[in-house]
């Protein structure tokens, strides 16, 4: 019905593995035919020594598959910034959706970074436009 919202949220319990330059799926939901707005967000959970250059999220249909530049969220620090043990978090825009049939959407997410871990959780949110 229209106004029904879907949801998946994974918490900074669930952590997602990231390496370096690789895409991975925070997390997934499972929309039937419709239009759907849908949006989303990622938190970074940074390794204490860990050397960042770079984070992109999105959500897209296919799986770990980054998008175009323009339809994702890309943010971009000095070379080898240091923001050590800490959390940074990012939206990403909405995005409509229009399918003929049932359709998985991910949350994915890359990042450039070095020397230590990097990890990610978030959620991905849909709302039925119609």
């Amino acid at each position: 019905s229209v106004g029904e919202i879907i949801s998946s949220v994974h918490s900074i319990g669930t952590l997602t593995s990231l390496t370096n330059a690789t895409a991975a799926n925070v997390t997934s939901i499972s929309l039937t035919a419709g239009d759907w707005d849908v949006w989303g967000n990622v938190v970074y959970l940074i390794g204490t020594a860990t050397t960042l250059n770079y984070v992109q999220q999105w959500v897209s249909s296919p799986s770990a598959t980054a998008p175009a530049i323009e339809l994702s969220t890309r943010n971009v620090y000095v070379a080898g910034t240091v923001l050590g043990n800490t959390l940074i978090s990012f939206n990403v825009a909405t995005l409509r959706f229009s399918l003929s049939g049932t359709t998985t959407i991910y949350l994915s997410c890359t990042s450039g970074f070095g020397t230590d871990t990097m990890d990610a959780f978030g959620g991905i949110y849909a709302r039925r436009r119609r």
